[in-house]
């Protein structure tokens, strides 16, 4: 899962947080992976690996990172107040991306700098932007052979898919304010997308 993801319950972060100190509850374990796009690194933490293990070791505001739990749970992060890793809807969607008045002029791009890598988007930080409306997925285009860009269900646990170079078969259609997708391309590119 992605997180933060304040339209799953997921809010954003206000300050550091120590992953030692996150209460994992019911859960036997969780990891957390984080891409340093300026270096193509992944950090990760994984609970059950000694600290000296783990690259990972904090969270931090404004970064975004994949989160895996052993099992449905509230991950309880130390002044936060936590967010929940199970598929329950969310309660406070006062962080949401149309919710912090994101600004339609910086929709259109989202700068995929890393080929062959799971990026997040929308990511502000490393260049892809909050999106203000709907995105159709025939839309999208960029100058590299080949993008994918994938869509967990989280009600369902089904994933969704847009595969650029796949004439059918394609199950995600339009992206959306508030959501949290993952693209791969296959070289550095602009994902160009049409605003209507």
């Amino acid at each position: 899962m992605i997180a933060p993801y304040p339209n799953q319950g997921r809010p954003l972060l206000c300050v550091s947080a120590s992953l030692y100190e996150v209460d994992y509850g019911d859960a036997d374990w969780f990891q957390v992976y984080w891409l340093d796009e300026s270096t193509g690194e992944w950090k990760f933490f994984d609970s059950f690996l000694p600290p000296g293990n783990n690259t990972l070791h904090t969270l931090e505001p404004d970064e975004y990172y994949y989160v895996v739990v052993s099992a449905p749970c509230q991950l309880v992060i130390p002044q936060t107040g936590g967010f929940s890793m199970s598929s329950s809807e969310a309660t406070d969607t006062t962080q949401t991306a149309s919710a912090m008045g994101v600004d339609s002029e910086s929709d259109g791009i989202w700068n995929c700098h890393i080929g062959y890598c799971k990026l997040i988007s929308p990511y502000p930080k490393n260049g892809r932007s909050f999106l203000s409306r709907s995105v159709d997925v025939s839309d999208l285009s960029c100058d590299a052979d080949w993008f994918q860009v994938y869509w967990l269900d989280e009600s369902t646990g089904e994933w969704l898919y847009y595969f650029s170079d796949s004439a059918s078969g394609n199950t995600l259609k339009t992206l959306e304010p508030d959501e949290y997708y993952t693209v791969i391309v296959s070289g550095p590119c602009e994902l160009e997308m049409r605003i209507s």
